[in-house]
């Protein structure tokens, strides 16, 4: 038994190691975010939260699907790659969300009180 995994695994797990990355280097270089996510700001901890969750159930479900295969799990081939889709629509939302929040309209912001 060869132990492959599909490749909607590999990009579900690419997604959560840049998010958490993306993380660390929000909270490390960007003040005002540092400041917003550690003043216990519910959207942002709820957010994080339901992002970190989906991340890891859908790489669970997408390394089981890998393991039993399709022929076992019919649904896998489909759903997994509808899966995929979301949480790469997610991370990317995500991501330029936070920028333009934290970085683009702060440099705005900045731009307009001088």
């Amino acid at each position: 038994m060869s132990l492959t995994v599909l490749p909607q695994t590999w990009i579900v797990l690419t997604a959560f190691i840049l998010y958490v990355i993306f993380n660390l280097f929000m909270t490390f270089f960007n003040k005002k975010y540092r400041q917003e996510v550690f003043k216990n700001k519910y959207h942002e901890n709820i957010m994080y939260g339901l992002n970190i969750i989906v991340l890891a159930i859908v790489m669970a479900y997408s390394v089981q699907c890998s393991i039993q295969g399709s022929y076992v799990m019919p649904s896998c081939n489909v759903f997994t790659w509808i899966l995929t889709t979301l949480i790469l629509i997610m991370f990317i939302f995500n991501v330029f969300s936070r920028v333009y929040t934290y970085v683009i309209k702060e440099k705005k912001e900045k731009n307009q009180n001088k």
